[in-house]
């Protein structure tokens, strides 16, 4: 099982190459450093570079590689923050008051759980990996194996708007990975979800 943690990324206080935001007129790009992070008790490797892609076309892509790619690119601060490590659902449905508000003040996560804006997606997210876009047509049978798969799928990279940049209305982007795929470094059958306010 996947260990979760959050991030939050400060742009401003570390190493540039470190995270790295990418935004133009079509896309955004998202780097994450692995060399930077405490990975060790995660099932991310401890070295490469994961990259996000995204346009506002819906188009997206998670790839790794062991090297760092140049682009322009423009900085965009987060706070700084890391929580501790949460190991299943189970305990995070247990977190206290201040346990949850310290989690959920975390806008950037890189593992972890998300800051669900409107409902769970982990159904939703099992549904679009296995063809369904469409949800009005799919049928019970469907959805009960969604809601059987939904277990099987973590937030990879939680990425929320900010002042520079939207998505949607003031929403966040969320990837999901299974775990058998992040073990394996298989990152073609990321499913990316928009969620807005």
């Amino acid at each position: 099982m996947i260990k979760k943690i959050g991030f939050n990324f400060n742009l401003d206080n570390i190493n540039k190459d470190a995270y790295l935001f990418y935004p133009n007129d079509d896309n955004i790009i998202f780097i994450v450093n692995l060399n930077k992070l405490d990975t060790k008790d995660t099932t991310l490797p401890n070295n490469g570079y994961l990259y996000f892609y995204y346009d506002y076309k819906g188009n997206y892509k998670v790839s790794y590689k062991n090297e760092l790619i140049e682009f322009n690119h423009k900085y965009i601060s987060f706070s700084n923050k890391k929580t501790n490590f949460i190991p299943n659902n189970e305990d995070y449905l247990y977190l206290n008051n201040v346990e949850n508000n310290n989690y959920n003040e975390i806008s950037v996560k890189l593992l972890g759980y998300p800051a669900i804006i409107n409902d769970t997606m982990l159904e939703r997210v099992d549904l679009i990996s296995r063809g369904f876009n469409d949800f009005k047509n799919v049928t019970n049978f469907n959805k009960r194996i969604a809601k059987n798969n939904a277990k099987n799928w973590h937030l990879l990279l939680e990425l929320p708007s900010t002042l520079d940049i939207k998505f949607l209305d003031n929403g966040s982007l969320y990837f999901y990975i299974k775990d058998s795929d992040l073990i394996n470094l298989d990152f073609s059958k990321v499913v990316m979800i928009v969620e807005s306010y």
